[in-house]
């Protein structure tokens, strides 16, 4: 009898309480298609731009084995929901882990899957939103878009250690695929059967809106541009000298490497006079005017065109060596997955300092704090002093 009791008393306290426990469980909005309907798990839904007449599709008409691209509407692919969680209610849910698939029964006859995944593209300089996924383990959610109705924004949320919380990556249009970006990309969701009402009207809808619904696009400001010694705006690809005072303001101290060869060299700090170039590069997506900006992800490279043309990667990246007993700055880097960033160091007009911002995976931002380059014992490498220095342009030697 007791236990019966205990059984009737639990479940209403569950009851009671449940919203306040699970508040996201509870309370999770729908998310809401163009016509202002809930959008469902199976159903057909074509992806569309918010600000102009693209939607998602695949990089070929087969699909299987395609890239995911935005084209223009009439060539759009329909996709589907599915939950990651199995669930009897069929409305998708803002901010919940999804599946999502290109419809497509050919391939699935063929046993080839369109549930998308990311993955690396060396063409594309980085990763991208690909088919070939497995249920469960390619996760993305849908969240809204900051300042729009009925507007949202696609992430993918990768997997990784239970002791890493991994951030969800939001995607955004890089070179017309959708593939992971810090400007997420402003869609919505129209039921595949009614496609033809939408086009029709998302011109005059767009036109009278742009400006209320998009704040952050039209009025966006870019990151302050880095300085060099000149006063000018340091940019991609040029060749500068990095370079900094010593303390006793007597010997000019620059970034070099550990052999004239510099192929597979460490970073370290010399005189002036053996100062090596290097060149900034910034991730694809990230700046279209080639400035180098304050608090953007960089790669960093020797200029070293021996190494590049014997397959030789001089792009900078960390690695342990026992030798220092710690991490150190070198080369061999790989484009995208070794990320630094250049900021103002406090209490210097155009002075700089350098970081390092780790990944643990490709996708996976663990949480990890950028951390600051130092000199440490001549070597550039992760410090809790940041070591000031500035950009100096290499002379052409040609005028």
């Amino acid at each position: 009898m007791k236990i019966t009791n205990f059984l009737v008393l639990s479940f209403l306290l569950f009851a009671f309480t449940a919203t306040s426990i699970f508040p996201r469980a509870v309370h999770a909005e729908a998310v809401i298609d163009a016509f202002g309907d809930e959008v469902k798990a199976g159903d057909r839904y074509i992806i569309g731009a918010a600000s102009n007449d693209f939607a998602v599709t695949a990089t070929s008409p087969i699909i299987c084995n395609s890239d995911v691209v935005f084209s223009p509407m009439s060539n759009g692919l329909p996709v589907i929901f599915s939950k990651v969680v199995e669930s009897n209610d069929s409305v998708i849910n803002e901010d919940s882990y999804l599946n999502v698939d290109f419809v497509a029964p050919s391939c699935r006859m063929a046993g080839v899957s369109t549930m998308w995944k990311i993955e690396l593209r060396l063409t594309a300089r980085g990763f991208v939103v690909t088919t070939g996924g497995v249920a469960g383990l390619n996760r993305f959610t849908i969240t809204k878009y900051e300042g729009g109705n009925n507007l949202y924004q696609l992430s993918y949320c990768p997997i990784s250690e239970p002791i890493c919380e991994c951030s969800c990556v939001p995607l955004g249009n890089v070179v017309n695929r959708l593939a992971p970006s810090t400007i997420p990309f402003p869609v919505v969701f129209i039921p595949a059967d009614r496609i033809t009402k939408f086009a029709v009207l998302s011109f005059l809808l767009f036109a009278f809106t742009a400006t209320s619904i998009f704040p952050h696009a039209v009025h966006a400001q870019d990151p302050e541009a880095v300085i060099d010694v000149n006063g000018n705006e340091v940019t991609a690809d040029a060749r500068y000298f990095i370079r900094a005072a010593s303390d006793d303001n007597t010997t000019t101290l620059a970034v070099s490497a550990t052999s004239r060869i510099i192929c597979n060299s460490d970073v370290i700090l010399s005189s002036m006079s053996n100062g090596l170039p290097v060149t900034f590069s910034s991730p694809v997506g990230e700046s279209g005017d080639g400035v180098i900006r304050e608090d953007s992800y960089l790669n960093v490279n020797f200029d070293a065109a021996t190494c590049r043309m014997a397959g030789v990667s001089t792009m900078w990246k960390t690695e342990l060596t026992p030798t220092m007993r710690g991490f150190v700055v070198t080369t061999g880097g790989v484009d995208g997955l070794n990320r630094f960033k250049i900021t103002k160091y406090e209490g210097g007009n155009n002075l700089y300092q350098l970081s390092y911002c780790p990944i643990s995976d490709p996708m996976c931002e663990c949480s990890c704090a950028c951390v600051p380059l130092g000199n440490v014992v001549d070597r550039l490498a992760p410090s809790t002093i940041p070591f000031p220095v500035v950009f100096e342009p290499v002379a052409d030697q040609s005028s």
